[in-house]
């Protein structure tokens, strides 16, 4: 019987012995497309067995338009590498438009995937990892317009909610700075709230909750750019 149990246990250590992972340092790239400049990403093995990678660009899920994919503008060196078990290896990539085609001012996108190519026989899914890179060039133009903008009373408080639409040639966050007034004008209370991540080309619902303000008249709220490249004021009165 102990002769059973002690052949159990040592197949349970091999069966979790054996485990494959891997990450990458950088979660995203932002480029100057004029300015062609290598970039590096660094891959680490956190598995405990060798790993064999591919490298390759792809179009974003929510890219609609072909013209706005530089995937094809991409050098990867190497596209593929081996990494040792708990170990870590440097890849390399540039950016290149081609020199015969006018490209228009804005922002371009794809995303650069690091896939596992699993072994003949080799059970399981391969594990993938994707960073997005945004190349830029010219004049670029931070601009949104908005729909059924509305801010309504809940249980607990508002939700301020419509469709914004990023009409502008460039990717941005944008934020809203909300503001409570009574009805002599003096300011109650001050929130800030994320409001849309708006990709080029795109649209997304805005839904942001907000306590309740007692006392609360009239309501500012200011949609504005991190960087103050762009700003849109609304007035609710409650």
């Amino acid at each position: 019987m102990k002769r059973v149990i002690g052949i159990i246990v040592l197949n349970l250590i091999l069966l979790t012995y054996s485990y494959a992972g891997f990450s990458v340092i950088r979660p995203s790239f932002g480029i100057t497309l004029d300015r062609a400049k290598t970039q590096e990403q660094l891959i680490m093995n956190t598995g405990n067995k060798n790993l064999r990678i591919k490298i390759y660009a792809e179009k974003p899920t929510n890219l609609k338009d072909e013209k706005l994919y530089m995937g094809n503008w991409v050098k990867v060196y190497p596209r593929y590498v081996t990494i040792p078990a708990n170990g870590r290896k440097k890849v390399r990539f540039i950016v290149k438009p081609p020199k015969d085609q006018h490209i228009a001012d804005g922002e371009y996108r794809c995303v650069l995937y690091y896939e596992e190519i699993k072994q003949k026989g080799a059970e399981g899914f391969s594990l993938r990892v994707g960073t997005p890179i945004y190349g830029r060039i010219g004049n670029l133009i931070y601009t949104a317009e908005y729909d059924k903008l509305n801010l309504k009373k809940t249980k607990r408080g508002y939700r301020l909610g419509g469709l914004v639409e990023n009409t502008g040639n460039t990717s941005f966050a944008l934020r809203a700075e909300i503001k409570f007034y009574d009805e002599k004008g003096t300011l109650l209370e001050k929130v800030d709230k994320k409001a849309a991540s708006l990709f080029r080309g795109t649209a997304k619902e805005i839904a942001i909750e907000l306590e309740e303000v007692k006392k609360a008249e009239k309501v500012t709220v200011l949609f504005y750019e991190k960087n103050k490249k762009y700003r849109y004021e609304k007035i609710f009165k409650l």
